[in-house]
């Protein structure tokens, strides 16, 4: 198998592993022991055994490839630093059949004037609202009931507002979600928009979360 192969096996593993790529891009990472835990894996994608020694070698090709794909670290603490980083609480999470998109515009438009928080996604599958749990109260009693996929109370926003900086840098997302999920905090929602990135929970865990992610943005000012 050429080995090309076998490096593209390996990025494969690897990018379902976020929490490693973050350590190989601060250079912590022991490669042999790395080429040991991905082995077992890398053979099942490429479909026959291999040694060792190639998969240490496709690991190395493989991460220094990722690296000079990736953004830099430097690049993140610049696209961060300097955020600003909100807690928004009481809130609601209302997932619909689309067929109801209608009725929820309707009632958003006559809801606009109270100025409440709302974000409103249309999926393929759903049409999802995250918003002042009041204003989704009354959207949620205006639908027939049979449309509603999934009806979370108890929900905050983690809502962080980054510099223009945002916009083009690949991994802010990922880096602020693994921060999160790494400490078995569980997201609800990750909504975009232009430079807000909204991490909606559970109100129980909004405290913590919130620390994290500010723990997080002043960690990169050293980068800086």
């Amino acid at each position: 198998m050429p080995r090309d192969n076998v490096v593209k096996y390996v990025k494969l593993a690897l990018m379902s592993r976020p929490y490693i790529l973050e350590s190989m891009r601060l250079g912590i990472v022991n490669y042999s022991a790395l080429a040991r835990l991905l082995h077992g894996e890398v053979e099942k994608l490429a479909g026959r055994k291999l040694t060792q020694t190639a998969i240490k070698m496709a690991v190395l090709r493989a991460a220094r490839e990722l690296m000079e794909e990736g953004a830099s670290a430097r690049k993140l603490a610049v696209a961060l630093v300097g955020s600003e980083i909100k807690l928004v609480d009481k809130l609601s999470v209302l997932s619909l059949d689309p067929s109801n998109a209608r009725t929820v515009l309707e009632v958003l438009k006559r809801a606009a004037s109270a100025n409440k928080y709302v974000q409103f996604v249309q999926g393929s599958s759903a049409v999802t609202l995250i918003g002042d749990e009041k204003l989704i109260e009354e959207i949620y009693r205006a639908l027939v009931k049979g449309g509603v996929k999934q009806y979370l109370r108890n929900q905050s926003a983690i809502i962080l507002t980054g510099p223009h900086e945002i916009l083009a840098t690949p991994g802010v997302v990922s880096i602020a979600s693994m921060a999160l999920s790494v400490r078995g905090i569980n997201l609800t929602e990750v909504v975009s928009s232009y430079r807000d990135v909204v991490f909606v929970l559970s109100s129980e865990e909004a405290p913590r979360a919130y620390s994290i992610i500010r723990d997080l943005v002043l960690s990169l000012k050293s980068l800086l």
